[in-house]
């Protein structure tokens, strides 16, 4: 059963505004509809309808957040944002009537058309929606996303020996795409079927639920794999590509376990070989057993898959395979930063990699700005002033923010990230102090000034951002930098392109005059980045950006050419930008 749930929305008069803006938006007063928006889930699934027709179906990318769904409108709002797919043709009113009619009666929550009114929302059956897509499949242009839910999978169980691979120490490194060797059902595994991890030993049990993501085929092992193998490590492996949507920090059900379970007794594991047969109601009961522990333990219980290294690449218009370079990069150092000039993304990156590593487990992102004046007082600890209950002023030892970072880290095995965002505009050979030796050295014990012991925890992962318009990568101390992966950022003209693509406007003329300019530059470190234009509306608005942005970036960059800067100031390019 998927855990993701529908929504039927009557869209009211700002219909065309959150269609283009791809969200759905209510004033913050009064704030209409409260209740339902906040019950909606990233991956749910929206319907919209709107004079008579069901116009387009849509999947929320995010959670309630406030903004303003265009420029132009005063008014903040909350808003959540869409993934929008026009229904073609529209399902017309008489037809949408008569598919609801033979639908069976017990689905109460089905709207009707005429009680519900403009802007209301409601909760519409999962099972109908997929009793409507299975009657009108061919009709209708059915998004890739209900195509994918509704799609016929298996179910199989993938055993693994942990004498052989170390899956549990792997997933704890934040590894979530693995080759599996297939030894039986070469046939009949297909991508988008699901996988129960099953660890075979007396302290074995299942260990993660994941999806089939290849065909059944030859595959070189993945680089981020090779150090797992306990035993010689094989050039190829037989098998098929997965990728984990639920990872368990130990065995959530032991084979002892399942004896007298009515669904899961059935279950063929612990046996020679590596894959066998399993049914929906299997896996249904194990994620359920999941969910409830995480209930219990009064932890946010997860319903939507883990944010894998392929959702980073689609969002960051990225390869897979440089993705993968990188990610071996900071699991090995453990610290990076991303450095680059302005607005090409570095922070963005930053928080897309904690995403990445954090989502799936109980770990936790902190994000801290360096600045000039930051100190090892704020970093790591100082003697600080407190007011006492009877008013005395007293100075005791505090510890800083990363030294509290680190405490609260030791309270999971799952990684953790910490983003320090412009890291070079702080004095960081003074910032750092003994941290130099406990970076390099995680979980090792260290004496502060203050006479204190203080370690890393090894599953703390630093990620910083360094504009190097500010500062040059050179000139941070190599002590330091030796204990970084040095991660270079260039202007990204793939994800403004596709910024863009879903708006229709005319982006190559600007992506040519932004490759003459940086051409022209001539220094890597000082080109234009491409933020500037991730905007809504981009040629309405480009004129002001680039005359109170772009131009004073400009003045300074070619100060001694002042030709260069008359070449392209905004009343020379506008024409060529606009196409």
């Amino acid at each position: 059963m998927d855990r993701r749930r529908v929504w039927w929305v009557n869209q009211g008069d700002l219909l065309e505004i959150e269609k283009e803006a791809g969200m759905i938006w209510t004033p913050l007063d009064p704030l209409y509809q409260e209740e339902s928006l906040n019950q909606i889930a990233i991956g749910d699934i929206l319907l919209h309808h709107a004079h008579g027709k069901l116009l387009y179906i849509s999947q929320a990318s995010s959670s309630l957040e406030e903004l303003r769904p265009r420029a132009d409108l005063t008014e903040l709002g909350r808003a959540i944002r869409l993934e929008s797919h026009p229904l073609q043709p529209a399902m017309e009113r008489e037809e949408l009537v008569r598919l609801f009619g033979s639908l069976p009666k017990t689905y109460a929550s089905i709207p009707t058309f005429e009680t519900e009114g403009k802007g209301s929302i409601s909760p519409f059956p999962l099972e109908a929606l997929r009793l409507l897509y299975l009657i009108e499949k061919q009709r209708y242009n059915w998004p890739s996303f209900v195509k994918e839910l509704f799609a016929d999978r298996k179910y199989w169980i993938f055993q693994c020996n942990p004498k052989k691979f170390a899956f549990q120490r792997a997933v704890q490194d934040g590894i979530r795409h693995f080759t599996w060797k297939v030894s039986a059902y070469w046939q009949q595994i297909r991508p988008g079927d699901k996988v129960i991890i099953w660890m075979t030993g007396k302290e074995g049990g299942c260990q993660a639920l994941g999806t089939v993501c290849s065909e059944v085929g030859r595959y070189p092992l993945l680089e981020q794999e090779k150090s797992y193998y306990l035993e010689d490590q094989p050039q190829e492996i037989k098998g098929c590509q997965i990728e984990l949507d639920y990872v368990f920090d130990a065995p959530l059900i032991t084979k002892r376990m399942i004896r007298d379970h009515p669904v899961l007794a059935l279950m063929r594991v612990g046996y020679r070989g590596t894959n066998f047969t399993a049914t929906l109601e299997q896996y249904e009961a194990i994620l359920d057993r999941w969910l409830a522990k995480r209930k219990k333990n009064s932890v946010k219980s997860s319903t939507r898959s883990t944010y894998s290294l392929a959702q980073l690449a689609q969002e960051t218009y990225l390869t897979e395979s440089e993705l993968m370079s990188w990610l071996e990069q900071i699991k090995r150092k453990k610290q990076a930063i991303f450095y680059g000039p302005p607005g090409v993304g570095k922070t963005y990156l930053a928080k897309k990699w904690a995403r990445f590593f954090t989502e799936s487990g109980r770990g936790f992102t902190e994000i801290v700005q360096f600045h000039p004046s930051y100190s090892y007082e704020d970093f790591i600890q100082g003697i600080r002033p407190q007011i006492t209950k009877t008013g005395e002023m007293i100075y005791t030892m505090q510890p800083g923010i990363f030294h509290r970072l680190c405490q609260r880290a030791r309270q999971t095995t799952d990684p953790c990230v910490l983003i320090i965002d412009e890291i070079n505009r702080a004095d960081l050979s003074r910032v750092f102090g003994e941290l130099l030796y406990a970076l390099e050295y995680r979980d090792q014990e260290i004496q502060l000034s203050s006479g204190d012991v203080f370690s890393v925890p090894s599953n703390l992962l630093i990620l910083g951002t360094m504009n190097t318009a500010d500062r040059s990568i050179a000139l941070v101390d190599y002590a330091l930098r030796r204990r970084f992966s040095l991660i270079r950022i260039h202007p990204n003209y793939a994800a403004l392109r596709g910024y863009h693509l879903s708006f229709g406007e005319k982006i190559e003329p600007l992506i040519n005059v932004l490759q003459r300019i940086n051409q022209q530059i001539g220094d890597p470190q000082l080109e234009i980045g491409i933020s500037y234009f991730l905007v809504h509306d981009l040629l309405e608005r480009l004129e002001g950006i680039w005359r109170m942005e772009i131009e004073p970036y400009l003045e300074e960059t070619f100060l001694h050419h002042p030709e260069m800067l008359r070449t392209y100031c905004w009343e020379k390019i506008k024409k060529r930008v606009k196409g």
